[in-house]
């Protein structure tokens, strides 16, 4: 691993503040509240992550030898506009709207628009074209960015997967001893048999439900058969670590500022959320050369109402669309809005060890059970890592396709796709990988 940073990370707040001035308390409650009280007093959340199929039902049918053999040094190379073409087929008329981005030995490419199909129909007027740049909730792909966002805070703060979770969380929370078990790679992996224990009261931003499953028991036959159970709220506990991370490693303003607001779980869960947000946006975001980066959050919130993009489940285009309801308590898990443009070139950008390290992204993608990832496919080319993303109306999928070990660097191509309609044509691995290898010229 590359060595970490010497330096602790900067305070972070979304607009660019700079000492969380934002985190007082006055301007806390009569400030940043009015807008994240909306968030944790959601009643529900329109796109709720599907858990994925058997790995084994992913890989592709074997097919027939190619003329490189066995291909761990393919002396072909993609055609894009034959694979941009295939994604176009694959998808138009299939869903709403779509949008894709295709990254090739650390250069982006799409067709004109990159997309098709609309991000908003006319009966939600005015009609809006889906293109590359549109921007959607990726559900579960979130996950993929708060992976590289808890592994950055990690790797500068020179800390690895195997430090203890429990000890980055809110003072009063009190640990299960079984809970005190849990290392940061089990969360990342899914693997930490944590049970969701839904509180009755949501209207503190949902910290109690974290703080019950923290607290109660877990299930240790999955911790301990190393079994991936992918609950969101995995996921969900990363995204309340990486506050106390900074503050408990770097940063005793933070730590105090903190502790003054564990009276009040609503101001708590509020500003947590303002800083990994910021920690996204920075570290993330803005290391991958994001223009745009504040723009990127879990909510709508800086486009008008109108220019949303809307969600249509099962394609139908007769009826109106469902605006993104986010969540305080989710975001982490699922929640961000971003355009395949912009998540494809952070996942280039990953895989260039832009915003970790090389040595700490290919772990994301190579470990036993991956961090970030759902799993590989194991392809003709190579191996394929993917996230996927999907709900009742919305889709997404981020694959980075690498050349065989020992000759990772003999594929070097990323993909996202999105789409505003939840159908498995839209985020099934094996189809992508399918449509990559018939890509590939010889």
């Amino acid at each position: 691993m590359d060595s970490p940073l010497a330096d602790p990370p900067p305070l972070y707040h979304p607009n660019g503040m700079n000492q969380f001035s934002f985190l007082t308390k006055s301007n806390t409650m009569n400030a940043s509240l009015t807008f994240f009280t909306g968030l944790a007093l959601t009643s529900s959340l329109l796109l709720v992550t599907t858990g994925c199929d058997r790995l084994d039902d992913l890989r592709p049918a074997p097919q027939g030898a190619a003329r490189t053999g066995d291909f761990t040094s393919p002396n072909g190379s993609l055609d894009k506009a034959l694979f941009a073409s295939k994604i176009k087929a694959h998808l138009t008329g299939k869903v709403s709207g779509f949008g894709y981005r295709i990254w090739v030995n650390g250069k982006p490419y799409s067709e004109e628009g990159g997309g098709g199909g609309l991000a908003r129909y006319p009966i939600d007027a005015p009609a809006l074209a889906y293109t590359a740049q549109t921007r959607q909730e990726v559900v579960g792909g979130t996950q993929f960015v708060t992976a590289l966002a808890v592994l950055k805070t990690l790797e500068r703060n020179g800390k690895t997967v195997d430090e203890f979770v429990w000890s980055y969380l809110p003072s009063y929370f009190k640990p299960h001893p079984d809970f005190k078990k849990l290392r940061f790679r089990h969360l990342l992996w899914h693997t930490s048999g944590i049970i969701t224990y839904n509180a009755p009261n949501v209207k503190n931003g949902e910290i109690n439900s974290i703080q019950l499953s923290v607290e109660k028991e877990i299930q240790l036959g999955e911790l301990y058969g190393n079994i991936q159970d992918n609950q969101d709220m995995n996921y969900q506990i990363l995204r309340l670590t990486v506050p106390y991370l900074i503050a408990n490693l770097g940063s005793p303003q933070l730590k105090s500022t903190l502790a003054s607001f564990e009276d009040s779980h609503l101001a708590l869960g509020t500003s947590t959320f303002g800083v990994f947000e910021g920690v996204v946006q920075l570290d993330v975001m803005k290391a991958a050369g994001i223009e745009e980066y504040t723009d990127i959050e879990f909510a709508d919130a800086l486009f008008p109402a109108n220019q949303f993009t809307k969600y249509y489940p099962g394609n139908a285009t007769g009826q109106p669309g469902h605006n993104n309801v986010p969540n305080l308590r989710d975001a982490g898990a699922v929640g961000l809005v971003i355009s395949a443009d912009e998540l494809a070139q952070v996942l280039a950008k990953a895989r260039a060890g832009q915003i970790v390290s090389s040595q700490t992204y290919q772990m994301m993608r190579t470990s036993t059970r991956k961090m970030g990832f759902d799993g590989e496919i194991s392809g003709k080319l190579g191996t394929y890592a993917f996230k996927v993303g999907s709900s009742t109306d919305a889709s997404a999928i981020v694959m980075d396709f690498q050349g065989k070990p020992g000759h990772e660097s003999a594929v070097n191509v990323q993909l996202v796709v999105t789409a505003n309609t939840g159908v498995p044509i839209a985020n099934n691995p094996a189809v992508w990988a399918k449509l990559f290898e018939d890509s590939w010229k010889f």
